[in-house]
């Protein structure tokens, strides 16, 4: 396992995060990713909506980043976006946690946010 180098890094996503745009998102989410944060926020407050291919792409930065030992956020999250496709992969050590702060909810699926910096995901 790789130790994180960068403490937090954020991407904001705005519009559709799907097949289509995916030529525009995933070179940015992979530079994210590339830069080897301990913790990388997603923001989805502006996301208009993500399909199968989008939700691919997240479950695939996940996996890299659980590698690394970093952790994903999904910020923002609106009803629109609690659906995930039906047939969205599940990355191994993924835990849905939903904290509901009025319309928006937010998912974590790594350590607690008091973990310090440096904790392994799930601990």
């Amino acid at each position: 396992m790789t130790t994180p180098i960068v403490p937090r890094v954020v991407v904001v996503i705005t519009g559709p995060l799907d097949a289509a745009t995916l030529p525009r998102w995933q070179p940015r989410l992979e530079a994210a990713v590339t830069a080897g944060p301990a913790h990388l926020v997603i923001d989805l407050t502006g996301c208009t909506g993500v399909d199968e291919a989008g939700t691919a792409v997240l479950a695939a930065v996940h996996e890299r980043l659980w590698a690394i030992g970093g952790r994903l956020t999904l910020r923002g999250m609106n009803p629109r976006l609690d659906q995930v496709p039906p047939r969205a992969p599940t990355p191994p050590g993924y835990r849905s946690k939903h904290r509901r702060r009025g319309p928006a909810a937010s998912i974590s699926s790594a350590a607690p946010r008091d973990a310090p910096a440096g904790a392994a995901p799930g601990q």
